[in-house]
């Protein structure tokens, strides 16, 4: 299997080592072909793997919008990703507040 192919599905829930990692172990391993068992664990596995990137990408989309109507202007300068990011750190937004600039 090519992996360039599926760099850009792979980066969506994995990093560039491990994307290596699995490529090299994938190449380097004799392997054998698994079990029905073995698949179906597998299979539930990935299953799981993808439901979890599903609810964090609803999550996700959750939190923006709210930032956006909590803090629109900091939303506007750094994205909302990164505005919840900051308002978590900062313990609230009357805490950010008070944070000098």
């Amino acid at each position: 299997m090519d992996i360039t192919k599926r760099n850009e599905e792979l980066n969506e829930i994995l990093n560039s080592n491990q994307i290596i990692t699995i490529s090299v172990a994938g190449s380097t391993t004799s392997g054998r072909l698994l079990t029905e068992e073995e698949l179906q664990i597998v299979k539930q596995a990935v299953s799981y793997v993808e439901r979890v990137v599903e609810v964090r990408r609803e999550f996700t989309l959750f939190v923006e919008e709210r930032m956006s109507d909590l803090a629109p202007s900091v939303c506007e300068l750094i994205g909302a990703s990164v505005a919840a990011r900051l308002l978590g750190l900062a313990g609230g937004l009357a805490e950010l507040s008070r944070i000098p600039s």
